[in-house]
């Protein structure tokens, strides 16, 4: 699917050639982000896989940790969507997170389309530190992933039978 979406987005906005800007385009004009389109372009789909891996890790967590099937499946739809409905629907501040909007500014849904990339930038305070919303949502997500791994290594690693 990233080759697929990396084809159309090669016919719309004439890359290979790297140095057309994002700004120079039709569709990528009002993005905020400054760099070419392939930058661009190569971020999605970084944020895509980013959020793949996360969405993947809560899984294999999940599974790890229940006898159903299906259950894992389904959590983590609801992870996904709700996190992403909540994205979809909350009233952002203009620069800076509070905690009513992390929800949905950390969500997967955050991460694969970027939205701070055409949208005024909005930043968020952890511990003091004043990071951009996306970086802080990358962040975020890598802990998650590392967490979520962590304890699938730890549910598979106590199932085992010794013998």
């Amino acid at each position: 699917m990233e080759g697929f979406a990396l084809t159309a987005a090669a016919f719309c906005y004439h890359w290979p050639d790297t140095s057309v800007t994002a700004a120079s385009t039709y569709g990528l004009s009002l993005a905020a982000c400054p760099g070419t389109v392939l930058g661009f372009c190569l971020r999605q789909a970084a944020g895509t896989l980013a959020a793949g891996l996360a969405l993947g890790s809560l899984v294999l967590c999940l599974s790890a940790h229940s006898k159903s099937a299906l259950a894992p499946f389904f959590a983590a739809g609801l992870y996904y969507g709700g996190t992403a409905l909540y994205a979809n629907q909350a009233a952002f501040p203009p620069y800076l997170s509070t905690l009513l909007s992390l929800p949905g500014e950390w969500s997967l849904f955050m991460l694969q389309t970027q939205v701070e990339l055409v949208s005024p930038p909005r930043c968020t305070n952890l511990f003091g530190l004043v990071l951009p919303a996306l970086t802080a949502n990358l962040l975020f997500q890598l802990a998650f992933t590392a967490a979520c791994l962590a304890l699938c290594y730890r549910g598979y690693t106590q199932k085992q039978v010794m013998a």
